[in-house]
């Protein structure tokens, strides 16, 4: 029953309606990504089979009118490689 509550408050509150907006307007984001495959020329690597790998973006949108908008996105990463135990 709590669950059913949760998915229904987190739903609502996305269904949110937006008054008329006032231009200029500022965003910003933070995310997590993990990258599930890497392509590069050494080859195909997969994450989560020798090494972890985990991206944090953030990022700032400026909205100059309701047409133009301008996006900065940063993707810092780190990843983990196992170390051998002796």
């Amino acid at each position: 029953m709590e669950l059913r509550l949760l998915f229904f408050l987190a739903l609502f509150a996305s269904l949110t309606v937006d008054a008329q907006s006032t231009y200029p307007k500022i965003a910003g984001y933070v995310g997590i990504l993990h990258p599930v495959v890497t392509f590069s020329s050494a080859g195909t690597e997969t994450n989560f089979k020798n090494y972890y790998a985990v991206g944090l973006p953030v990022g700032i949108n400026i909205w100059k009118f309701s047409a133009l908008v301008f996006q900065l996105s940063l993707y810092p990463r780190c990843g983990l490689t196992p170390t051998p135990v002796k």
